[in-house]
C-alpha cells in the first residue's frame, strides 16, 4: 500500500502559511502581539495563485478560551466559487513577551484526513512570535513530525519545518482594508515525506509577510523556485 500524499495541492500550504503570524494576545500579560485581542473578531484574507487570480478566501474567528493565558482561533478556508476546503481550530497561548502556537495547527485537513486508517504520533512543538520586533532580528525556528503507523508498523513519516525566519525591513502596505505600517518578515518552509521503503518526497517554498500590530498579517508572498506561487493580502477586519 502507497504512503497518503503530505498535500492534496500546493496552494493549500499558500493560505496556511498565513497562519504564521496570526497570534493571539491574551490578557494579565505583555501579549500586545500581531493579532486583534477581541473575542468575536473576525479576520479575512483573499489568496491569489501565480497568475493573480483569486484562489478562495480564509476567515479566522477569534473567541475566548477556556484556558489562561489562551484564546480559539477557528479558520475555514474556501476555494474562488465559495465552497469550503479546509477548516481547523487551534489555541494560541501568551507566554512572557511572545505567542506560542502548536505547529499541529499547520497541518493540513486533508492530510489527516488521508492519515484517518492510520494511527499518528505527532511530535509537541511550538512556533513563536515575539510581541515586539525590529529590522535584523533573527526569529527561532520550528519543526513538527508526524508518523504514521499502520499495525505497529511505520508507514510514512512528514515533517514541516519553518527557518530562517528573519525581520528584514519596515514598509508601508496598502491592501483592501486599508494602509499599514509593517515589518517584512522572510522565511523557509520545507517539508518532507518519507515513506516506509525509502522513498523521499519533498518540497521547499521561500515566504515573505509584512505584518502589523495590532491586525497580524497584512500581506504576504510565496516563492517556489524562484517564482511567485501566491500571494496573500488582508481584505477585512471586522
Amino acid at each position: 500500500m502507497l504512503p497518503p500524499p503530505i498535500f492534496k495541492s500546493l496552494s493549500s500550504i499558500v493560505c496556511l502559511l498565513s497562519l504564521l503570524v496570526l497570534v493571539v494576545p491574551a490578557s494579565g500579560q505583555n501579549c500586545e502581539g500581531y493579532f486583534p485581542f477581541q473575542d468575536g473578531r473576525e479576520i479575512e484574507y483573499e489568496s491569489f495563485d501565480r497568475k493573480n487570480k483569486s484562489s478562495g478566501v480564509t476567515q479566522y474567528q477569534v473567541r475566548k478560551s477556556d484556558k489562561p493565558n489562551a484564546m480559539q482561533v477557528k479558520a475555514t478556508m474556501t476555494d474562488s466559487k465559495g465552497k469550503e476546503t479546509t477548516s481547523m481550530d487551534y489555541e494560541v497561548f501568551c507566554e512572557g513577551d511572545a505567542m506560542r502556537i502548536s505547529m499541529d495547527a499547520f497541518m493540513p485537513s486533508e492530510v489527516m484526513a488521508a492519515n484517518s486508517s492510520y494511527e499518528m504520533q505527532v511530535s509537541e512543538s511550538f512556533l513563536d512570535m515575539p510581541n515586539n520586533l525590529q529590522v535584523g532580528q533573527s526569529l527561532p525556528e520550528a519543526t513538527m513530525t508526524v508518523e504514521s503507523f499502520m499495525s505497529g508498523t511505520k508507514v510514512n513519516t512528514i515533517t514541516i519545518r519553518l527557518y530562517n525566519r528573519k525581520v528584514v525591513g519596515q514598509e508601508k502596505i496598502t491592501v483592501p482594508a486599508g494602509t499599514f505600517d509593517c515589518f517584512k518578515i522572510t522565511y523557509d518552509f520545507e517539508f518532507n515525506t518519507k515513506t516506509m521503503v525509502g522513498i523521499s518526497i519533498k518540497g521547499e517554498l521561500q515566504e515573505t509577510q509584512w505584518v502589523s500590530k495590532p491586525v497580524g498579517m497584512v500581506r504576504s508572498e510565496t516563492i517556489r523556485k524562484g517564482k511567485l506561487f501566491g500571494s496573500t493580502v488582508l481584505r477585512a477586519v471586522k
